[in-house]
């Protein structure tokens, strides 16, 4: 405008007012409640706008022709001003709502498909592919094991001795975690007994019958009774056999998440911890009524 006003000499007050029309095209509100878009704005507003100016105040029409034109270049350069056209936003929001309801209605159709055909809880392959993804490398650390149990050459195997009173006697992973995801798989077989999830405690060689704050598990006792424990005992009910467990730690979501990986190609959901974990350490109890071994799979 300082530049107009010395090169020109148009008058302060001409200045002034081309200022405030600049300032009222800018505004998406204005051009909202037009209801026009950006092209009707250039090929129809503007050439009226000058027109009506120049007969009122006099203005050269060069000079208002350096304004508007350079104001619509502003306008039909920026992509999302069309989404300010009242009917356009209008109709887009149908169309959103539409979209949310055919998503709903569609999920209720795939619980009630995975109920009718024994699949609840199925984990999709993609959701899957990205969960092995993150299989971490765990190992057992037999310096934290129980007296009871005994640890595996490799750190891939725990099993009860026989002897020992502890009801949940234990070992943990030799790594920690404190970021990131990290996914482990555990055989158990047709084992009666076994306690596998997180702790926090590194001392500690027996498992809480009833664990405070600091553990999270998946527990299966009295051979068909399953439970989530943690500060509370949540019932587990499983629509399939269970020889192996799978576990993934989301760190950053605080997240831990049970599986029951029934084969190579089918796998469901059987609970998830929601909690916002400091350092925490896989734990593993074969249990103390029988001498099966818990395993740690390696995924290929």
């Amino acid at each position: 405008m300082a530049f107009l006003k010395r090169i020109f000499r148009v008058p302060k007050i001409i200045v002034g007012m081309m200022e405030f029309l600049k300032r009222l095209i800018r505004v998406p509100k204005i051009i909202v409640g037009s209801l026009m878009s950006p092209r009707t704005i250039h090929d129809c507003l503007i050439p009226k706008a000058m027109a009506f100016l120049k007969k009122i105040i006099g203005v050269p029409k060069i000079i208002l022709g350096i304004f508007f034109k350079t104001s619509a270049k502003i306008l039909l350069r920026v992509p999302f001003m069309s989404n300010f056209v009242c009917a356009g936003t209008t109709e887009r929001e149908k169309e959103i709502e539409e979209l949310k309801q055919e998503c709903v209605e569609l999920k209720q159709d795939y619980d009630e498909i995975r109920k009718k055909f024994n699949a609840v809880g199925y984990v999709a392959e993609r959701k899957w592919s990205s969960i092995v993804k993150a299989q971490a490398k765990v190992t057992l650390n037999s310096d934290t094991a129980n007296p009871s149990l005994t640890v595996s050459e490799d750190g891939s195997q725990v099993r009860f001795k026989g002897e020992g009173s502890a009801e949940w006697p234990s070992v943990l992973g030799r790594e920690g975690f404190t970021s990131r995801r990290h996914y482990w798989e555990v055989e158990v077989g047709e084992k009666g007994y076994w306690a596998l999830g997180i702790s926090t405690y590194l001392d500690e060689k027996i498992i809480p019958e009833k664990p405070e704050e600091g553990y999270w598990l998946l527990r299966r006792w009295k051979g068909n009774m399953y439970e989530a424990v943690s500060q509370s005992l949540v019932p587990v009910t499983l629509q399939h056999k269970l020889y192996k467990v799978g576990m993934i730690l989301d760190y950053q979501k605080g997240e831990l998440s049970f599986y029951n990986v029934y084969d190579g190609s089918t796998r469901y959901e059987i609970h998830t911890f929601n909690y916002k974990f400091t350092e925490v350490y896989p734990v593993f109890s074969p249990g103390s009524h029988d001498r099966g071994p818990l395993k740690i799979i390696s995924i290929n």
